[in-house]
């Protein structure tokens, strides 16, 4: 897997936010859910999504998943990079609950 650092863009209703990772290889699904949890503290985020090449989406729940995706979007990195086009953040959509208050 690439070593170099990449731009996760986590898509939530309040707006999307970017988070730069130095090391994505050492990056853990636990990890990755307390940083969704800043961004959209009042949901109960247990799992997010990203879209494949087809646009499919795909659902991470665990490390194991998580290093699949990884693998998967540096690898469409590296043929964006090898196309002279600029990659494009890997975008995650989080999944869970809102919680509201009366």
């Amino acid at each position: 897997m690439d070593s170099e650092g990449i731009v996760i863009r986590i898509k939530s209703p309040a707006g999307d936010m970017d988070s730069s990772v130095d090391c994505p290889f050492l990056l853990n699904f636990n990890d990755l859910l307390a940083a969704i949890r800043d961004v959209m503290p009042e949901a109960t985020v247990t799992a997010f999504e990203y879209e494949d090449e087809v646009g499919d989406r795909i659902t991470v729940r665990s490390d194991e998943e998580l290093k699949a995706m990884l693998s998967y979007y540096c690898h469409t990195m590296a043929e964006q990079r090898h196309s002279g086009l600029l990659p494009d953040p890997l975008q995650i959509f989080p999944r869970g609950t809102v919680q509201t208050t009366y």
